[in-house]
């Protein structure tokens, strides 16, 4: 919590929506993209792909033949990324398999709001409307869904933050672990 605390954010004139992933097919970026060239949405926004992988060439191509280079940024492997999320304003998590979320508590804990699959991995951790918004796993118009509500709604997108924040805190940290070894 101490490394993923928030920060006061830079002006930008976009919403910053992020993904930390390597780039494979379970991670669902082909579903993401999908999702993202459908939104319809009056703001201007961002999605920033961090990380590397077997489908980086394939994402590029997509980007490119779908003229959304002014709206995606593939950032590659990086090493600063509580900077990245810090000046987020959404996470999405669109993966098919996953094993330890650690990568989705750090979001949370950095108050941002998650859009993430229902897959049992996450859906474990995200309350639907509470502390994030749930979308039918590999189906591209309800994650569109989910983001173009985030995307417009930014009352709902600080409150979900706020709860992942403490959802984090109340069930996640070194002080519940704590609770727990003592009580056994």
């Amino acid at each position: 919590l101490k490394t993923f605390t928030p920060e006061k954010k830079k002006q930008k004139n976009y919403i910053g929506v992020v993904y930390v992933a390597r780039l494979d097919a379970v991670k669902g970026h082909f579903d993401l993209l999908e999702a993202w060239k459908k939104i319809n949405s009056s703001v201007i926004k961002k999605l920033f792909l961090v990380g590397d992988g077997e489908l980086r060439g394939k994402l590029a191509h997509f980007i490119a033949e779908n003229k959304l280079e002014n709206s995606i940024v593939l950032l590659g492997n990086r090493n600063d990324i509580h900077a990245i999320l810090n000046e987020a304003d959404i996470a999405v998590f669109p993966s098919h398999v996953e094993g330890l979320t650690l990568s989705l508590l750090e979001k949370m804990a950095m108050e941002l709001p998650v859009v993430a699959s229902d897959i049992d991995e996450l859906s474990s951790i995200i309350t639907n409307n509470f502390n994030g918004l749930l979308f039918q796993c590999g189906n591209s118009d309800d994650l569109a869904e989910k983001l173009f509500i985030l995307l417009e709604d930014e009352i709902l997108r600080k409150q979900l933050g706020k709860n992942a924040r403490e959802t984090v805190i109340k069930n996640y940290s070194l002080n519940t672990a704590k609770q727990y070894e003592k009580f056994y």
